[in-house]
């Protein structure tokens, strides 16, 4: 569980690892001179370094396409697992309901079913998954997931989806970047490169934009607090 000593560490824990990534892009940097021919006067400025380039592709294959990627595909496998899982939870409540049905009708098919009238205990035998024993009144179904834990489920996929297609743009266009060089700022391919970065920059500030809404709606202390200092 997350509390305020352990989010603070994480944070600082990946602010670190951004500022370490980018230190090979920030040596590209040097300071030098030029002269002014209006004062003839010497005036500090910041040059590229000589690699530069070679740098820029480094960055660019392990930060923007390397890294890049390997989150995203985390991304994706997550919410797949975690739909997977869903599914399966859903399955199995089903089945219980299915046996807990027939164990209240005093039919028995492939399950030995005993039934304790006085504590409301059911068990339930099966070759596969042995004996399940759930408390139950008559004509009632098995415990069901809360709306507290629906709504977290919910929240977090929404947001995963959202993440996985507003991000989608910057992956194509990194690993494009990656196979056809021209398809960059000062490249044959500017044009068209412009276009799908501003594409891909507009869906990020939209996938910040509606995460405010998620949280919103499936949030009731974020709702609370959010109210409270808007209106």
């Amino acid at each position: 569980m997350f509390t305020k000593t352990r989010t603070v560490k994480t944070l600082g824990l990946l602010f670190a690892i951004a500022i370490i990534l980018r230190i090979p892009v920030l040596t590209v940097f040097r300071p030098g001179w030029i002269v002014d021919p209006g004062t003839n006067s010497s005036l500090r400025t910041v040059e590229y370094s000589d690699n530069f380039r070679d740098i820029y592709r480094a960055n660019d294959i392990m930060n923007r396409n390397i890294l890049s990627m390997t989150t995203y595909v985390a991304v994706v496998l997550c919410v797949a697992v975690l739909a997977s899982k869903i599914r399966a939870a859903s399955k199995f409540r089903r089945s219980l309901t299915s046996q807990a049905a027939r164990c209240d009708n005093g039919t028995t098919h492939h399950e030995t079913d005993a039934v304790d009238k006085k504590s409301n205990i059911f068990q339930i035998s099966t070759p596969s998954t042995g004996t399940i024993t759930k408390t139950s009144e008559r004509g009632r179904e098995p415990e069901k997931m809360s709306a507290k834990d629906l709504q977290v489920i919910q929240s977090v996929t929404l947001i995963c989806v959202i993440y996985i297609f507003s991000q989608l743009p910057y992956q194509v266009i990194s690993t494009v970047r990656l196979i056809d060089p021209e398809f960059s700022d000062g490249g044959s391919r500017e044009f068209l490169y412009g276009i799908a970065a501003h594409i891909s920059n507009t869906l990020s500030f939209v996938n910040a934009s509606i995460n405010i809404f998620v949280h919103y709606n499936y949030n009731t202390k974020f709702r609370e607090q959010f109210l409270l200092i808007f209106c």
